[in-house]
């Protein structure tokens, strides 16, 4: 039996996907009902929804900035600060300030005073020692002290500069005046 063309491939069929032209001259039917009611969605605003979780967050902030500023961070930098200077914070260094030389300075927070030693290592014999009371009421720890140079005084000598004195939890710095051999707290 021999199979027919029209069996193996069917006719296609034009337009199925087409509206007919007499379904789209039609109006379409409107679902419309009258005098519906609906009830009032009630007004939350998103401050509303939501306080809770924003209150949350803020004491969890709080808290953890507390904690970092208030141990965390202290501690490191305590760490820090035994690491490089030891035990007593005693900060060592070298500057030129017009001493016959370089000189060689030792800087300690002792008992509410900065006590420095400045050693001309050219001449060691000629060695000064200076102290300069410096307390804050209650406060037992230790500090850093710090030595760098600056031209402070308005007498300034050119290759004489003043020394300043930073000690780590005091805001103003002390200055030693450059008198040309020794240094003094006053102008």
């Amino acid at each position: 039996m021999a199979l027919r063309r029209d069996d193996l491939q069917p006719p296609k069929i034009l337009r199925a996907h087409r509206p007919r032209t007499s379904d789209a001259l039609q109006p379409l039917k409107a679902d419309v009902q009258e005098d519906v009611t609906t009830q009032e969605l009630p007004h939350t605003g998103i401050m509303q929804a939501y306080w809770k979780y924003v209150v949350a967050g803020m004491c969890i902030t709080l808290g953890f900035y507390l904690l970092l500023s208030r141990l965390v961070i202290p501690f490191v930098v305590a760490t820090q600060e035994h690491w490089n200077y030891g035990y007593s914070r005693v900060s060592v260094t070298d500057l030129d300030v017009g001493h016959n030389g370089m000189s060689h300075f030792i800087a300690q927070y002792y008992k509410n005073q900065i006590v420095i030693v400045e050693m001309p290592i050219n001449h060691p014999e000629e060695s000064k020692i200076y102290a300069v009371y410096e307390s804050v009421e209650g406060d037992t720890s230790q500090h850093v002290v710090t030595l760098t140079t600056a031209y402070v005084s308005r007498k300034d000598t050119p290759g004489k500069p003043d020394l300043i004195v930073s000690v780590s939890g005091f805001a103003v710095p002390v200055v030693l005046y450059n008198t040309g051999e020794s240094f003094r707290t006053g102008e």
